[in-house]
This record gives structure tokens, C-alpha cells and sequence, in this order.
């Protein structure tokens, strides 16, 4: 099973803040397709188990959504990596999850299931709805 990454998603409140965000950072490829990217300042060493696995994306201390990781290629900026990521946005099911800075490996056995349709609620009130047992 592939490895996943979490990363905060700094300054987005909601689903749509994320799929704005990946627009807005794209990259058109030589080939013409358009990918989503993410930076980093060192390179991931399992890079090898991340192959098929996805970005999840913090929301308010909370796992909300996720972008399949494509590939890991170094940054044409200067140094450190791209971490190249599909344009689309899969709500999963929320998942609390402590803030943390750059990246961390998520086991696959932890990866929250993907929703069906994306969660109107906002990260807080689906949490508090979770705390008093109604989510």
C-alpha cells in the first residue's frame, strides 16, 4: 500500500480555499497537462512508498481532503523538491489531526475514507458535532 503525506493547508478555511489554492500554484508540465504543486525544503526519504499515494490537507485541526501525489521532482527555483499533486480535490471523511509544520507521513492504515459528496459543515462544527457523539 502507498505511503501519504499530511501538510497543513496555511491560510484555507473550506474545500473550495484548497481547490482555489491549487489553481493558483499549477504548473503546466512540457507535456501540456497541468498539475498541482506543493514545495519543500527536503526531499521525502521514503519518496519511493509515496508512488499512488495522496496529499491530505489540515484544515483547523482536521483532515479534510486529499490530492493524489504524482511525482517528486527537484524544485526549478533553487533548491528542495516540487511535490507534483492532480488538480483534483477528493473531500475524505474529518479526521482530527494535530497542526504540524511542513509534511508528515500519514500510515495508510490511518487515511481517512473519501467522502461521496463534499461536507457542507465547516471543519469546527463538524468537530464539535463529533465531540458530542451527533457526527
Amino acid at each position: 500500500m502507498p505511503l501519504h503525506l499530511t501538510r497543513v493547508a496555511f491560510a484555507c478555511r473550506t474545500l473550495a480555499d484548497i481547490a482555489a489554492a491549487a489553481e493558483r500554484f499549477a504548473l503546466r508540465l512540457p507535456d501540456g497537462r497541468r498539475v498541482g504543486r506543493v514545495s519543500s525544503a527536503r526531499f521525502p526519504r521514503r519518496a519511493a512508498e509515496l508512488a499512488g499515494g495522496s496529499l491530505y490537507w489540515i484544515v483547523a485541526h482536521t483532515l479534510v481532503a486529499r490530492q493524489a501525489i504524482l511525482d517528486i521532482a527537484p524544485s526549478p527555483d533553487g533548491p528542495g523538491v516540487e511535490i507534483r499533486l492532480a488538480l483534483d480535490i477528493v473531500a475524505v471523511e474529518p479526521t482530527p489531526r494535530r497542526a504540524h509544520q511542513g509534511w508528515r507521513y500519514l500510515d495508510p492504515a490511518e487515511a481517512p475514507p473519501d467522502l461521496d459528496s463534499p461536507d457542507p459543515l465547516p471543519p469546527a462544527l463538524r468537530r464539535e458535532l463529533a465531540s458530542l457523539g451527533l457526527a
